[in-house]
């Protein structure tokens, strides 16, 4: 006897249940920072500031937070505008933050600057430079502290050194020039001083050494109008303050 009924037949294959759509990223008329799963998926936004672009990102060594420099659009505007007047590659200058997974940000600085801030290796300290002056900010603190360190004078003394050795090599004369720095001297003006040039960027290898660049550089759009010179690098000992 033949049944007619509802029971599936052995080779009926079951359609998939329908997935209900994702919901859609979320989108900003400026750049904001996003994060996703290492398969591409699961884009989100950590930030959500409209009107603030960021941009240099760098990922703490420890994969907790991120680094970041930002500005608003109208500063952005004026900035790119005031490189166009000049023939000037635009190179943004930002503020320094930290931008944590769960999406909390904090301003380290209100300060802009053209260099790079960097991760110290073990990802507790930041650090980032400001003309002649290097700052260095606790990442990941309840209570955050930070520490100027000003090195004009120091920059100062060494490019009078450094052009002195320059002139004497250049003429040839071991007696025009002394590495006497016995006694208190004045300070050399600034303005005498071509090698005296602010920071330009940040190394940061070694937990107690701090590495930085000075130099003087003019990136134009003409490239063959660029300048590139002076560029020396120093080092920061660095020590816990008790």
């Amino acid at each position: 006897t033949q049944v007619e009924g509802n029971t599936p037949d052995a080779n009926t294959v079951s359609s998939p249940t329908p997935q209900s759509p994702a919901e859609p990223t979320p989108v900003f008329r400026t750049e904001q920072v996003y994060i996703c799963d290492s398969d591409g998926n699961n884009l989100r936004p950590l930030t959500q500031n409209e009107g603030l672009i960021h941009f240099y990102i760098a990922w703490s060594p420890n994969s907790e937070a991120i680094l970041a420099l930002a500005l608003t659009w109208r500063e952005w505007e004026l900035e790119r505008l005031e490189a166009q007047k000049k023939a000037e590659i635009f190179i943004p200058s930002g503020r320094p933050r930290i931008i944590e997974r769960n999406g909390r940000v904090r301003l380290l600085d209100d300060r802009k600057t053209k260099v790079l801030p960097v991760w110290s290796p073990d990802s507790s300290k930041v650090a980032a430079a400001f003309d002649t002056e290097v700052r260095i900010y606790d990442a990941f603190s309840d209570n955050p502290t930070q520490a100027s360190i000003p090195l004009k004078n120091q920059l100062l003394l060494a490019s009078e050194k450094y052009e002195a050795q320059l002139k004497e090599k250049i003429s040839n004369d071991a007696s025009s020039y002394s590495d006497n720095n016995s006694g208190v001297k004045p300070l050399p003006k600034e303005e005498e001083l071509v090698s005296y040039n602010p920071i330009i960027s940040l190394i940061w290898f070694d937990q107690r050494i701090l590495y930085f660049q000075t130099g003087y550089v003019k990136e134009m759009i003409d490239t063959a109008q660029s300048v590139r010179s002076f560029l020396r690098w120093h080092r920061v000992i660095l020590s816990a303050q008790g």
